[in-house]
């Protein structure tokens, strides 16, 4: 069954970092930190359950942003102004945290229909009908 919880991290235990952002930004670009990193140490959270921690350290998308000391760091540099980056750094760690904790569904294994399969039984007799009126004739092949 799918379960899925709103991910409550206390502030505390977010670290942030800022720095000179790229992108757009005017004559505040090359002096004001705009840019804002995210990092969340995952493992020592006491927000976080242990199978929740194993979770995190399993799926292939918390993988792709583990910094050095296997802390997760989300990046936000898409909007001019710190808070903005600030929140929208916020929100990508809550959306790669929840898709990372839901539970993924039992995939329940289906069988083929007796229809189903004399249909493409069908479409492989009319194919090869097809294909064999094709090949040219006077040869001494088989």
């Amino acid at each position: 069954m799918s379960t899925s919880r709103r991910v409550a991290i206390p502030a505390s235990e977010l670290s942030l970092f800022f720095s000179r952002s790229g992108g757009p930004g005017g004559q505040n670009v090359n002096k004001v930190e705009t840019k804002v990193t995210v990092v969340f140490d995952y493992i020592r959270s006491l927000a976080l359950s242990t199978e929740e921690k194993a979770r995190l350290g399993a799926h292939p998308r918390v993988l792709a942003v583990l910094d050095a000391d296997g802390n997760i760091a989300v990046t936000c540099q898409e909007h001019r102004t710190q808070a903005l980056n600030r929140e929208g750094a916020i929100s990508k760690l809550h959306t790669l945290l929840e898709s990372a904790l839901r539970r993924q569904r039992k995939r329940v294994a289906t069988r083929k229909t007796f229809s189903s399969e004399r249909k493409r039984l069908e479409g492989k007799r009319v194919r090869k009908t097809t294909k064999s009126g094709r090949r040219k004739f006077g040869f001494d092949r088989e």
